[in-house]
């Protein structure tokens, strides 16, 4: 993300407009574990640079939503190509077993995370993975 001007907290943005575009500045506010003021103020940098705009919502004056623009968008595709070739590089030592036991612990931190968070934990990121997936023994639900 460095290497195309964009701060660790921006790349955190646009992976969370990635997943739901258009939502309110509040929440993703919330979702990132800042005050509203400091979201305001990394999203107006965004804004500026071209990476996100942001909307009074029509039915409620009052709400701000953001959304990805083409050029976020143009770089979905590729962001999520070099973490998995990041993915790839990290785990190209382990075994097919330590692979398969390495994806099962994550698993249960990542219901464990959901489990003790509840649906607006901000942790809704953690949720692409299907419950069932990998679900060790003692897991949460």
């Amino acid at each position: 993300m460095e290497r195309i001007g964009l701060y660790h907290a921006q790349g955190m943005i646009l992976f969370r407009l990635w997943q739901a575009d258009g939502i309110p500045q509040r929440v993703l506010a919330h979702d990132m574990h800042v005050t509203p003021p400091t979201a305001s103020s990394t999203l107006r940098r965004m804004e500026r640079d071209g990476w996100i705009e942001r909307r009074r919502d029509p039915a409620d004056h009052r709400v701000v939503r953001v959304f990805l623009t083409e050029k976020s968008r143009r770089l979905h595709d590729a962001a999520h190509a070099s973490f998995a070739a990041l993915e790839r590089e990290m785990t190209a030592i382990l075994t097919e077993g330590e692979h398969d036991v390495l994806r099962r612990c994550l698993l249960k931190v990542q219901h464990y995370l959901i489990a003790a968070g509840g649906e607006d934990s901000g942790l809704g990121c953690l949720s692409t993975v299907p419950p069932s997936e990998g679900k060790a023994k003692g897991a949460p639900p």
